[in-house]
């Protein structure tokens, strides 16, 4: 597939997103795998809710501090090593670490605890 940023790829993207109030966003949170960080600003409520909830956050730290939230979170946690594949250093790292979550349930699992 065409990746996201170019015109054919953007236009089967578009349709899977979806806006929700954030009331819903708690419900969504208690049925998803995993949270996926957005790039390259990142939520730091959004982390700390998903993390509250044991929802696993997949981050792709930027170079500046609105970025770096769930590295930030991570690193108090002790999570922030390469080596739980929740902090990635490449856009292929990140898809990989989200697929991974999604197709492993031992590894989901592991991170969720």
């Amino acid at each position: 597939p065409a990746p996201p940023t170019s015109p054919k790829g953007l236009t089967e993207v578009v349709p899977r997103i979806r806006f929700i109030h954030h009331w819903n966003f708690i419900h969504v949170l208690h049925r998803s795998f995993a949270v996926l960080d957005t790039f390259p600003y990142g939520g730091c409520l959004t982390v700390l809710e998903a993390l509250a909830a044991g929802i696993p956050v997949v981050t792709l730290p930027s170079h500046f501090v609105r970025g770096r939230f769930a590295l930030t979170i991570y690193k108090q946690m002790g999570l922030d090593h390469p080596s739980f594949g929740l902090v990635t250093a490449t856009p292929k790292d990140f898809a990989q670490a989200a697929t991974r979550i999604a197709m492993n349930e031992t590894f989901r699992m592991e991170v969720s605890e």
